[in-house]
Formats: structure tokens, C-alpha cells, sequence
């Protein structure tokens, strides 16, 4: 198909770019703002960077796997409180962690359909 660019067409594709890498910098801000508030930097660390090697001296330092291992660990997930199953939670971060590889590392294929929205759904849970 040929035509006119209008720039509507341009907003369009922009929007079906940028959308991913907006999303999963507001969920890497909300996953970060739950380790954050509930767990010690050196109860984390202990489970990151437990020989040092990285240098972890701040939560900015953190990377979404270091989220999730944080938040896999039971001890750590029980100071949440939260009413969610710790293994299911974690199991859609790991989906979310491999799409967010993709989406970072300019992967050529098309990301699944149901990406963007499980990345909106895991940040809708974390809003509440």
C-alpha cells in the first residue's frame, strides 16, 4: 500500500514504538518503589550480589531481575502482606522480564500480542 503519510499515520506508529519502552519504564518505577518501601537494600543485596561483585550501594542499582529475586524469595515476599500468590506473581514478572529484554535489546521479532497488556495488567496491580 502507497499513499500520503498523514500525521495521524506518524502519531499512529510512534504510539506502536514508544508504547513498550513507556510502560516498562513506569513498571520498572513501581516494581522499584515496592522493594523500596519493604525490604532493607542489604537484605536484597544479600540475594543479588551476594559476593559483591556488582557493587550494589543503592536500589538504583537494581535490575528488574533483581526484582525478582527479591520478590521470589518467601521471607522477603511475606513482609509485603500482600493477598497475591507469590509464585504466580513471579511467574508473570519472569514473562514480563523476557518481554522487557526483547523490547530493550531491539529484538527484530514482533513482540506476542498479549504483551502490552500484561505489562498494563502488572502495573494496574501495582497501582492498587
Amino acid at each position: 500500500m502507497a499513499g500520503i503519510v498523514t500525521a495521524s499515520d506518524v502519531a499512529t506508529a510512534y504510539g506502536a514504538l514508544a508504547s513498550p519502552f513507556l510502560l516498562i519504564g513506569e513498571l520498572d518505577q513501581r516494581l522499584r518503589k515496592v522493594i523500596v518501601r519493604g525490604f532493607d537494600l542489604s537484605d536484597v543485596t544479600a540475594l543479588c550480589d551476594p559476593d559483591g561483585a556488582r557493587k550494589i550501594t543503592a536500589f538504583d542499582d537494581l535490575s528488574i531481575g533483581d526484582y525478582q529475586r527479591a520478590l521470589e524469595n518467601p521471607n522477603l515476599w511475606s513482609q509485603l502482606v500482600w493477598p497475591l500468590d507469590r509464585k504466580v506473581f513471579t511467574r508473570r514478572l519472569d514473562e514480563i522480564r523476557t518481554i522487557r529484554n526483547d523490547v530493550m535489546h531491539f529484538n527484530p521479532d514482533p513482540l506476542p500480542e498479549d504483551a502490552i497488556q500484561k505489562i498494563r495488567n502488572m502495573i494496574n496491580l501495582l497501582r492498587e
